[in-house]
């Protein structure tokens, strides 16, 4: 076949893929035509389809944040958004219009809406009202809860010293038991405790028996919502940073946590201790407990959002990703584990702004000050005694990987081997 007939029938096929191209750009002309990002991006949605195979949209797209600045589209129908302003208006309590995405309904529980898949706004005010002092500061630091997280610190540490180098991150997000099998102990264990009472009075199941609109379906999917989420999360966040603990040019910080834990006096709590939190703060600044974008509806006839008109029914959303790194007035040495700078009252109120490793508004997790207590504990547990390092045959990629609304260590595994400190002479320990 000759050159010309080819020409021909590449002309006859682009032509009318380029009319529907020119006609899917048409229907939000003009305004979706003035926000940022690349032009080929505005007529489909398959790159960003791509990327969620893939498990990499949170790094495609703080990719395209660093290069089109706080607003960029990432599909024909998908904003993501990178600034204070935007997060507010998406997420904030006053702003309960922004509907959630129909990917929510992957994480009902029984086949029951819970606190976090509660798409109605009243409903989901309605559960969280209910919930919440379960998980007030003021609970999670009651001494019988404590003394709880601590034990399960110490069972951690204890099994993964005696196991010479541990894989930490199947301790935090158990696998080898597979997730159809797991899913149903978990299940009947929920369904169990339920049943047997005798519950103190500051638990979760103490609070959904007690309601007068008791359901107990619906108490199971609450109680499994619950757990998902924090196995998933603090389980991410915890093993992301004790690999960076592992590190050698991080061992200056180590001994400075270590110092003050040591130095910490009998009636003095972990949440006291300001290097501790910083740690942990800094932590969740790298590594939220869900890193991804958290998709929302724009509500019928549009809204302003940073300087552009956004059509309804168009999915937004911001990662605390890129909220966490692109803003480097904010935040210098974006990708640096630097916990100092959480010492520095100057600038701190700009930090707290852009920090949405929890959320916003009334979206936020109800569960922040149980995983921060762990966190500390497990911390506390660990490098109070040990330090930990990179075991010899850990291999396994710590990139980040996406799946679905949180992130996880892309090779899924985290060895380490738990190294006992020399014993220092002069310095009482507090645990």
């Amino acid at each position: 076949m000759d050159e010309h007939p080819r020409a021909t029938l590449a002309v006859l096929v682009a032509a009318p893929v380029a009319i529907l191209c020119l006609w899917l750009w048409s229907l939000n002309l003009p305004a979706m035509s003035k926000i940022p990002g690349p032009w080929y991006l505005k007529f489909t949605t398959l790159f960003v389809k791509y990327h969620q195979f893939r498990g990499s949209t949170t790094l495609w797209a703080y990719g395209l944040h660093l290069k089109y600045g706080p607003v960029v589209q990432i599909g024909s129908n998908e904003i993501s958004f990178a600034s204070f302003t935007a997060t507010k208006q998406i997420y904030n309590t006053g702003n309960r219009d922004f509907g959630k995405t129909e990917i929510y309904h992957l994480f009902k529980q029984e086949g029951h809406i819970n606190l976090f898949t509660a798409f109605d706004a009243g409903k989901h005010a309605e559960i969280r009202k209910q919930l919440a002092d379960r998980y007030s500061n003021s609970t999670v630091l009651k001494s019988e809860i404590l003394h709880k997280i601590t034990e399960r610190a110490e069972t951690f540490t204890a099994k993964c010293v005696a196991a010479g180098s541990a894989d930490v991150y199947s301790w935090f997000l158990p696998q080898s038991i597979g997730l159809e099998k797991g899913g149903a102990m978990i299940r009947d264990y929920v369904k169990q405790t339920l049943d047997a009472g005798g519950h103190a009075d500051f638990t979760l199941a103490a609070k959904l028996l007690n309601l007068p609109t008791f359901d107990r379906s619906l108490a199971v999917s609450e109680c499994l919502d619950h757990i998902a989420a924090g196995i998933e999360t603090t389980g991410d966040t915890l093993c992301w940073l004790m690999w960076e603990l592992s590190q050698p040019k991080h061992q200056d910080k180590v001994d400075k946590l270590r110092t003050e834990l040591l130095s910490r006096q009998p009636d003095q709590g972990l949440d006291a201790l300001p290097y501790l939190v910083a740690v942990v703060q800094e932590a969740l600044r790298l590594w939220a407990p869900g890193t991804v974008q958290l998709p929302r509806y724009v509500p019928d006839g549009g809204r302003h959002m940073d300087g552009y008109f956004v059509p309804g029914h168009t999915i937004v959303g911001v990662t605390s990703y890129s909220m966490h790194r692109l803003d480097t007035s904010v935040f210098p040495n974006p990708h640096e584990f630097l916990p100092e700078r959480w010492l520095d009252p100057e600038g701190n109120s700009e930090r707290m702004r852009l920090f949405f490793a929890f959320g916003m508004g009334a979206r936020t997790c109800i569960g922040k000050n149980l995983a921060m207590a762990e966190m500390r504990a497990c911390l506390n547990a660990v490098y109070s005694r040990y330090r930990t390092r990179p075991a010899a045959d850990m291999t396994a990629s710590m990139d980040l990987d996406d799946v679905v609304l949180s992130t996880r260590p892309r090779g899924m595994c985290c060895k380490l081997e738990f190294v006992p400190w020399e014993k220092d002479s002069g310095v009482k320990q507090t645990v």
